[in-house]
């Protein structure tokens, strides 16, 4: 759950910065592609997965 909602706060802070192209890294797959998929993540965190596709629409060039 840490590392989703740290990927949130990475998305939110380069949107925020205007950035038109940005990547996350981090130590867990399942997360990752969770967040590039385009279908609804039903998990615990399921939240924050959406919270970050939601902002990848934002961002342009994405």
């Amino acid at each position: 759950m840490i590392e989703a909602y740290a990927g949130l706060q990475a998305v939110k802070l380069g949107s925020s910065m205007g950035l038109n192209k940005m990547g996350v890294v981090g130590d867990l797959k399942t997360i990752i592609k969770r967040c590039q998929s385009t279908s609804i993540d039903k998990s615990v965190i399921g939240a924050i997965i959406r919270d970050i596709q939601n902002k990848k629409k934002q961002i342009p060039g994405d």
